[in-house]
């Protein structure tokens, strides 16, 4: 399934070190959201480095794309094509934006990824409620040497065996026949997780043999389980990083800083680049 959108290549000349995709499931909601990340976390991706020596080494490039689908109608609303007019960074697949889309609408974006920017060494995904902290990605990123391992491997707040979800007044939940076993596969949770372009080629190649469900990041983690990828936890259990109490984010960030933050309203990006 190709992008509706006019985009048909890495959107950059440049080498990209990271390439950012930032899923949105509600267009009308989230079109606000996605002009503060803009003017926030956005904004602060590093550059080249053209002056790069061994006492200022190169600075990591970092881009992004926004990734949604179309509305129940089937269209893009007149508001849609202004934005990608006017900022080239949204990317739009005709697939209905929904929820239990949003699986479909991951697996798509890791396809056009790695076909059309594959000299990024990593891909990192995450969702439109996250504050990613870039000085954290940036020592990440230089620790891992993902690309030149022959398994790849998923880094992000991570799970090992987490029982199965069965409460049905839940979007979160899975019943017994769609998913027979009592526990999740090993799985980092999808607000935000890094990973190599071969580790995603590997996914995307193996994802039409895997059995659909709605939960995008367990599906992830049911196909890096059958290709033998691993998983890291780089917040190491520190899961109020993931479930942040937005009125708390300043002092935690100064004292505690994560490499990413969840359930981030705009006031609280707006906050963190201006006072913390």
């Amino acid at each position: 399934m190709a992008p509706s959108s006019s985009q048909s290549n890495c959107l950059f000349n440049e080498t990209v070190d990271v390439y950012i995709i930032i899923t949105s499931v509600d267009e009308a909601k989230s079109s606000d959201l996605r002009g503060v990340i803009r003017q926030t976390w956005i904004n602060q991706t590093w550059v080249m480095n053209s002056s790069a020596s061994a006492t200022m080494p190169r600075r990591m490039v970092m881009k992004h794309v926004f990734v949604l689908g179309i509305n129940i109608k089937g269209l893009l609303s007149k508001s849609l094509v202004q934005e990608v007019n006017k900022h080239g960074d949204v990317l739009v697949f005709d697939s209905i934006d929904s929820y239990r889309n949003l699986t479909l609408k991951t697996i798509l974006s890791f396809q056009w990824v790695t076909k059309k920017c594959p000299s990024a060494a990593f891909l990192l995904k995450t969702d439109d409620d996250i504050y990613l902290n870039f000085d954290q990605w940036n020592h990440i990123v230089e620790t891992k040497d993902d690309q030149n391992t022959p398994n790849g491997k998923i880094h992000g707040y991570c799970f090992s065996a987490a029982a199965t979800f069965r409460n049905p007044a839940s979007k979160w939940s899975l019943d017994k026949v769609t998913y027979p076993f009592p526990n999740y596969p090993p799985f980092c949770v999808g607000p935000a997780y890094m990973l190599s372009m071969q580790t995603a080629l590997g996914i995307t190649n193996v994802a039409p043999h895997v059995p659909y469900i709605a939960l995008e990041d367990v599906f992830v983690g049911l196909c890096a389980l059958g290709l033998g990828y691993d998983i890291e936890d780089i917040l190491r259990g520190r899961n109020w990083c993931l479930l942040l109490d937005s009125s708390k984010f300043c002092s935690f960030h100064k004292k505690h800083p994560c490499p990413f933050y969840h359930n981030v309203n705009t006031f609280t990006m707006i906050e963190l680049v201006n006072k913390c």
